[in-house]
């Protein structure tokens, strides 16, 4: 099918950095092509399908992935401080959100709201969590 390599050439590093939103929209395909496989094995033409045996596991996957990550809270922080760091690192100073608790080492999934509510992007918490502001420090690639 002509999906597969539409995904493959915008998943390359290079894509991915300069046209992230043609990464992102094209890798939504995914549903036209699991559709596009049932439909090619629909056809009985050498065996009976046997897609459904290497489909369901990661379907599984994929929607425990989805409810868990929409029963996560989403909390609006407050930025405290954004700062430019040499060799393009940005430090980022957030207001710690009430009852919110963290072990050092862990990470958040974060979004702009005004890129995109949806897109999600995960960093370490480089603040120790005894500290009254949430810190990361994100090195631009």
């Amino acid at each position: 099918t002509l999906v597969t390599p539409v995904i493959y050439v915008f998943a390359t590093p290079y894509a991915r950095r300069r046209v992230f939103n043609a990464f992102w929209t094209t890798h939504q395909l995914y549903i036209v092509f699991y559709i596009l496989m049932i439909l090619h094995g629909a056809g009985r033409l050498v065996q009976d399908p046997i897609f459904y045996l290497f489909f369901v596991g990661p379907l599984f996957v994929f929607c425990v992935d989805q409810i868990i990550s929409a029963s996560r809270a989403s909390v609006e922080l407050t930025m405290n401080e954004a700062e430019l760091l040499p060799s393009g690192v940005t430090h980022l100073a957030i207001k710690k959100p009430r009852n919110f608790e963290y072990k050092s080492g862990q990470w958040v999934r974060i979004a702009c709201v005004s890129q995109g509510s949806r897109e999600f992007h995960p960093f370490t918490l480089t603040s120790a969590p005894h500290e009254e502001s949430l810190s990361l420090h994100i090195r631009a690639v």
